[in-house]
């Protein structure tokens, strides 16, 4: 499962936006698609598990179906 990083800025309740260079490993790198699971980590010491939503504009959209602390 991939595992990403995000400041916890870019997350939003239910969601967490990603965006920067990151959104281009997801689109052409590993040809993610909507659906896909992830791992997503905030620097905080929360580990989320989420799924691939959407692509909009210059950013990845993931919805957060679990958290945990590690």
């Amino acid at each position: 499962m991939h595992h990403f990083f995000v400041a916890p800025s870019q997350i939003d309740g239910v969601e967490i936006r990603i965006h920067g260079t990151d959104v281009n490993h997801m689109k052409n790198v590993l040809r993610m698609k909507p659906g896909e699971q992830m791992e997503v980590s905030d620097g905080a010491g929360t580990v989320y598990l989420c799924e691939l939503k959407s692509y909009e504009a210059e950013q990845a959209i993931l919805h957060i179906a679990d958290s945990r602390q590690d």
